[in-house]
């Protein structure tokens, strides 16, 4: 009896994950819940450190992840030194974090001197970010440095207690190093609220870079491009708006260098003081007076 065989072959697909432009995350410290899908203010995840994780399974490098914050969240810090998000490492796509309502806080809470470190080009807006009641003045939001840029943009509030205004630093608090190769200068932008010290470099570690800050509105109580680190690179400060109590240049304490030339131009801000604090390893600081009776 003849008989016909058969071979059946077998083909294994691989099928490369989805990813996406945009998305969503809803945050809601008070009632939510980290195994939820996040997608909606009922199914919120409690957690910054979950609603990261989706976005970084989701997004496309180029892309914009929202994360709305639906109820009052609070980092409390259990280490001086903390990043935002522990589960990724950094990211190449933007986040945007928003409250619910304008009234919604992000609050940092320690008792002692303490830094946040963001891990992407971030970007605040419609949103209450405040030191919690009782917690140490000295607290810092750090951006990614050449890793990307923090945008404090509009409708951002701070609270009216100026101790209780957090520091905002383009530049990571560990050494922030850029690479002939990368191109990317260090940037910050404000559009609103009331900060207590605003730093266009880093705090007391090295930064190699060039760095850029853009203060369009607000206020800031000091501007500075480093406190007391070595800030190798140059600095371009746009004062186009609000109101600086104090220009400190080139740094913040007599303990800081700058080695590149700082060009402070003067477009519509409000400038009450000018201080000269630190050295230049080399380099000038310029004022490029843009408009007329600023100073």
């Amino acid at each position: 009896i003849p008989f016909v065989l058969i071979l059946v072959c077998c083909m294994v697909f691989t099928v490369a994950a989805q990813t996406t432009d945009t998305m969503t995350v809803y945050v809601d410290q008070t009632n939510g819940a980290d195994t939820n899908d996040g997608l909606t203010e009922t199914t919120a995840v409690k957690t910054m450190d979950a609603a990261y994780a989706l976005l970084n399974e989701n997004l496309s490098e180029s892309g914009t992840g929202t994360i709305v914050l639906v109820s009052n969240y609070t980092h409390a810090f259990a280490a001086a030194k903390e990043r935002i998000c522990t589960s990724v490492p950094s990211h190449a796509y933007t986040v945007v974090i928003t409250g619910k309502t304008a009234d919604t806080a992000f609050l940092l809470k320690n008792s002692k001197q303490s830094y946040l470190q963001l891990c992407g080009p971030t970007k605040f807006e419609k949103v209450t970010v405040s030191i919690n009641s009782g917690s140490n003045k000295f607290i810092s939001i750090h951006g990614a440095g050449v890793n990307g840029s923090l945008t404090i943009g509009d409708n951002v509030t701070t609270s009216d207690n100026a101790d209780l205004r957090p520091t905002l630093m383009a530049a990571p608090y560990e050494n922030a190093n850029d690479t002939a190769s990368s191109g990317k200068p260090i940037y910050m932008e404000i559009n609103s609220g009331a900060w207590r010290n605003v730093y266009a470099g880093g705090y007391t570690n090295a930064v190699t870079g060039n760095s850029t800050l853009v203060f369009n509105d607000g206020l800031a109580s000091k501007i500075s491009v480093n406190y007391s680190s070595t800030h190798t690179g140059t600095a371009q400060i746009t004062l186009n708006g609000g109101t600086v109590n104090e220009l400190s240049m080139p740094s913040a304490n007599s303990g800081g260098k700058v080695a590149g030339d700082v060009t402070v131009t003067f477009v519509g801000s409000d400038v009450k003081k000018i201080s000269s604090v630190g050295t230049h390893n080399s380099g000038r600081t310029y004022f490029d007076l843009a408009a007329d009776g600023l100073i």
